[in-house]
């Protein structure tokens, strides 16, 4: 429990973020958001570890029977109504949303909406013990469930794999040349980044009319034209240019690898 009232200005404060992200959830499909409203989503990956840090924090001293600073409650419960609709701003650009992305929205929204729960039940003095334990239980599941998605929209689903480093992939003895060699190599170095759950330059490149269609920059590859494929023309930049796919800190594709990419283009881009 917290020792005394909050400030009447904080409760008003937090009280318009909870009804503001309640509207954003369940208004999402009519709002139309400006451009620069839709910008503020960017500060998401910013504030979004404060909430996790402080609400953990509070959780632990609540759990040990220790009583909850007000001061950090009341932050925390306001930096996870400000991560949430954040959050809700930025995943406005990925349309349709996909179902990693909608997960980790509402389950983000759900631990900021129990956090007010939690001030609102401590700056009232209600003592509910059973309650608020409850409560501080579940927001821990919640962020640890909020962050797992996260971390598969951001590194893809398979990012807590364990590394097998002898894993080969068999190749059938007829095999489809997109199917069972261009789809494992995209896949391997470039859909994590580029998939329905993360549009990283509004480009998908999980299908060959994904490829075509592109992103921000145009049209990812060329269909029998691999020199005018924007694909091909960033494998081959330099390591140290921004532009350069796969981006720094990544694995480059090897030359075969890109070989076999340039050839595939050039034969006409099938799914045979």
């Amino acid at each position: 429990m917290i020792k005394k009232n909050s400030s009447p200005r904080v409760d008003y404060v937090i009280f318009g973020l909870t009804v503001f992200l309640i509207f954003c959830l369940v208004f999402e499909s009519f709002l139309d958001l400006p451009s620069m409203v839709a910008w503020l989503g960017r500060l998401h990956p910013l504030v979004l570890h404060f909430p996790i840090v402080l609400l953990l924090m509070a959780a632990g001293i609540g759990l040990l029977n220790q009583i909850v600073p007000r001061l950090l409650l009341t932050v925390a419960t306001l930096s996870a109504l400000i991560t949430a609709i954040t959050g809700f701003f930025l995943g406005t650009e990925s349309a349709p949303k996909a179902e990693l992305l909608f997960w980790h929205q509402w389950m983000g929204a759900g631990v900021a909406l129990l956090a007010v729960l939690w001030y609102w039940i401590s700056t009232n003095h209600l003592q509910q013990t059973y309650l608020v334990r409850g409560i501080q239980l579940v927001v821990i599941v919640l962020i640890g469930l909020t962050g797992h998605y996260g971390g598969m929209i951001t590194h893809g689903e398979d990012f807590l794999a364990l590394p097998n480093s002898n894993r080969t992939e068999k190749i059938p003895e007829n095999p489809l040349i997109y199917e069972h060699i261009v789809h494992r190599i995209l896949d391997k170095n470039c859909i994590a980044c580029h998939n329905p759950n993360k549009k990283k330059g509004e480009l998908l490149m999980n299908s060959i009319d994904a490829l075509i269609e592109g992103g921000e920059s145009g049209a990812s590859i060329v269909v029998g034209d691999p020199g005018s494929s924007e694909l091909i023309r960033r494998l081959h930049l330099p390591m140290e240019n921004e532009e350069h796919m796969p981006p720094e800190g990544k694995k480059p594709l090897s030359q075969d690898e890109i070989r076999i990419l340039e050839r595939w283009i050039s034969l006409g881009a099938s799914d045979t």
